[in-house]
């Protein structure tokens, strides 16, 4: 099998968190550089990779199924490490993927899995089929949809633990007026 090109930093705990990367940048983006060492501050395991497309000089692939098949090769990865714990730390696009894929385990399979969303990119990110603990930090200038909006859409998720934190003044991106990057990430973990 062919692993997507990932960074890897085992701590020593039964959580990993696994961070997938938004539309426009990769791995080594500031904002997902932030969140691996926010995860490692606080003595979790990460592994943050890139889609296929970034490597290549490319586009998303169509209806995502290159980008969620590096999800599963990673997870079968982590899954054979033992890790017990799995959350994903997901932006925009990243979001998007893991959506995809915890909607389409079974109940039973989701239980060792948890998200949080930073930057909801609407309608793209459901949760319709996910019974773990969402989290989804939003700008309330983000351009994908409002918080309202947020809020509304993952009243439809059978979750009990979910919860929308609204950044003021920030866009989908976290930086474009104000660096609300730290904000954001403080308030998602």
């Amino acid at each position: 099998m062919q692993y997507p090109v990932f960074n890897f930093h085992h701590i020593a705990s039964n959580q990993i968190d696994i961070i997938l990367h938004g539309g426009s940048k990769g791995k080594d983006s500031g904002l997902i550089q932030k969140l691996v060492r926010k995860s490692e501050s606080q003595g979790i395991s990460t592994l943050a990779f890139d889609f296929p497309y970034i490597t290549a000089g490319e586009k998303p692939s169509e209806g995502l199924v290159d980008e969620i098949a590096s999800l599963e090769s990673i997870l079968e990865l982590v899954n054979n490490l033992g890790y017990k714990k799995i959350r994903f730390i997901g932006k925009s696009l990243g979001g998007i993927v893991a959506s995809k894929f915890l909607n389409n385990l079974d109940q039973k399979d989701q239980e060792k899995y948890s998200i949080i969303v930073f930057g909801y990119a609407m309608p793209y990110i459901n949760f319709d089929n996910f019974y773990g603990n969402i989290v989804v930090v939003h700008g309330d200038n983000d351009s994908h949809g409002s918080v309202d909006n947020v809020e509304k859409s993952l009243a439809s998720s059978p979750s009990q633990e979910k919860q929308v934190i609204a950044i003021a003044d920030a866009d989908h991106s976290f930086n474009k007026e104000d660096l609300k990057e730290n904000e954001a990430i403080d308030a998602g973990y």
